[in-house]
């Protein structure tokens, strides 16, 4: 849009200058007065866009109409000047000279210029501005659009590195689960077969009785192991759907499952962290309550998630609970997501996780 005003002015000046060579006798001061106006537009546009520059362009203008009254046809270049400076005042100077200079055929013909390349400097002007404005809109629009780029690659960063934290600590409570448990049982498998095999020639019926023992032992040992790798296992379903086929696939006890909410905000490392701890609490269900009937319920609130599993089973006391390595790694996995655990072994047992969401992220 610039160079639209700037093609204007230089027509504008080339016109007048073939109107001067071709009708006019030019005397010897008013080529230097035309040469001193121009270079004063030149120092105004290119390198000191002040309007100051305007005024001095006046001292060449005004003196060169009084030595030749045909240079009043520049003062529409400086009328153009400005208006683009927004000085509207400075359309009544050419008006008030041709009134002054009394000559009305002269008069009406400065007038129509003026008039023309004021309201050609006022739209272009607009157009300009109108530009400008939407060159800072879409500079602005890609600012925000890189910015939101990079805080979708914190975020997908943020999450790699929480995805690699839960998996890190559901690997340690799985190689935990194995040592405490697994490795224990398979110990002491071993220790009742030792015992079989050296009471085999003296008390045969003391070493068959302690193998019986060890495979009833190697058997419950199996049925962990299975558990450990069922929990391993990667899921085939993703959403709510993978929270019922993780309870479907539990066959131990009378469950009752109820869900509520909107699960829409939920991320998959919500689903994650919900999908192991329900996992955890039917596998501890199974190895140590001796219930019937385990009630499992996920809510999903305004702000958070909640897993309730409740069974009916023997509980245990508040004083001599103890924490093992299943529990604590329920409590790590929902500390990672800002979330908490809690339990209670009063009339059965209780274990509600609790998330929370974040529905901008």
């Amino acid at each position: 849009m610039k160079e639209l005003g700037k093609g204007f002015k230089i027509g504008y000046l080339l016109i007048f200058l073939g109107f001067v060579v071709t009708t006019e006798t030019v005397g010897n001061p008013v080529p230097l007065l035309i040469i001193a106006f121009v270079l004063i537009q030149l120092i105004y546009e290119k390198y000191f866009p002040h309007r100051g520059f305007l005024v001095l362009q006046l001292v060449p203008l005004l003196y060169g109409i009084f030595m030749a009254p045909y240079m009043v046809l520049l003062f529409p270049l400086w009328v153009y000047d400005m208006v683009q400076e927004k000085q509207l005042w400075g359309i009544l100077l050419p008006v008030a000279l041709g009134i002054y200079l009394e000559d009305l055929e002269g008069f009406w013909i400065l007038l129509f210029l003026v008039s023309l390349t004021g309201f050609a400097s006022y739209g272009i002007s607009t157009l300009l501005e109108k530009e400008q404005g939407l060159q800072q809109s879409f500079d602005e629009e890609r600012r925000l659009r890189y910015q939101l780029e990079k805080q979708k690659m914190d975020l997908i960063q943020s999450n790699r590195k929480v995805q690699a934290l839960t998996e890190a600590t559901e690997r340690n409570r799985i190689a935990g689960e194995i040592h405490d448990n697994v490795g224990h049982e398979i110990a002491g498998v071993l220790m009742q077969l030792e015992v079989g095999e050296k009471l085999m020639e003296r008390d045969p019926d003391a070493s068959k009785k302690a193998i019986l023992q060890a495979r009833s032992k190697l058997a419950d040992t199996l049925v962990l192991l299975r558990n450990t790798v069922h929990n391993l296992r990667p899921r085939e379903k993703s959403g709510l759907q993978y929270l019922k086929e993780v309870i479907e696939g539990f066959e131990y006890g009378n469950i009752h499952f109820e869900h509520s909410g909107d699960f829409n905000p939920l991320s998959n490392l919500h689903y994650e962290v919900l999908g192991s701890n329900l996992k955890e609490a039917l596998t501890n269900i199974q190895k140590y309550s001796r219930a019937e009937n385990i009630i499992i319920k996920i809510e999903a609130m305004d702000k958070l998630v909640r897993l309730y599993v409740k069974d009916d089973g023997i509980g245990c006391n508040a004083p001599s609970f103890n924490q093992g390595m299943g529990l604590k790694g329920m409590k790590e996995r929902a500390e990672n997501l800002g979330g908490n655990l809690s339990v209670d072994g009063k009339e059965g047992f209780l274990v509600v996780t609790i998330l929370p969401i974040d529905k901008k992220s």
